[in-house]
């Protein structure tokens, strides 16, 4: 019930990012133009969406295929992390689920007096109330392990892009000097300006 619950939830997210017409491309048309001695004028400004563009496609094949993401973004040793991870969950869920079957079926048992155990029926009760518990709460990590990979995914195709050469040109080192009212003595101030 559960697992059919969390594929639902998943399809439901995927086809809300599908769409069978041709999206509009949104341009910013309240900028003003700009007039030269040339006379020309600027370009409109495109919006970008979340789904769209190589961070939005890394996230959309995440959420559709584990790892699917990672491979798109050439992180190629992301990928047992991710299987280990949604694997892992998947296993805990798996085994979750067996215990609440096999208590269930010892309740059952032990209701028709062919129970040969050595659990009492209330601790036979405590007992599959906790598997249920740990088998829901494996649902949910599963769920957030899967979320997860869909926004590594999606942060690791948007910081592609990053700059991370040495050139650091637009930082400077300020120096400036003030006189303390309060006091009327000069303070010196340094720090670090930067420049976009």
């Amino acid at each position: 019930m559960l697992s059919r619950s969390i594929i639902i939830a998943l399809l439901c997210a995927a086809s809300a990012c599908l769409s069978a017409q041709r999206p509009e491309i949104i341009r910013d048309t309240t900028q003003d133009l700009t007039v030269n001695t040339g006379a020309t004028a600027a370009a409109p400004v495109e919006k970008a969406k979340l789904f769209s563009g190589r961070p939005g496609k890394a996230a959309l094949y995440s959420l559709v295929l584990p790892g699917a993401g990672q491979v798109y973004n050439k992180k190629y040793w992301k990928l047992p992390l991710v299987y280990g991870a949604i694997g892992g969950s998947i296993g805990l869920l798996s085994f979750n689920g067996k215990q609440f079957k096999v208590l269930t079926n010892d309740i059952n048992e032990s209701l028709r007096g062919e129970y040969t155990g050595t659990l009492s029926l209330d601790q036979l009760q405590r007992l599959r109330r906790e598997a249920r518990k740990n088998q829901q709460i494996s649902g949910v990590i599963l769920g957030v392990a899967w979320l997860l990979n869909s926004v590594d995914a999606f942060v690791d195709a948007h910081l592609s892009t990053f700059d991370v050469s040495e050139d650091l040109s637009g930082l400077s080192p300020m120096i400036r000097s003030d006189i303390d009212l309060m006091n009327s003595a000069p303070v010196v101030h340094i720090g670090l300006s930067y420049s976009f």
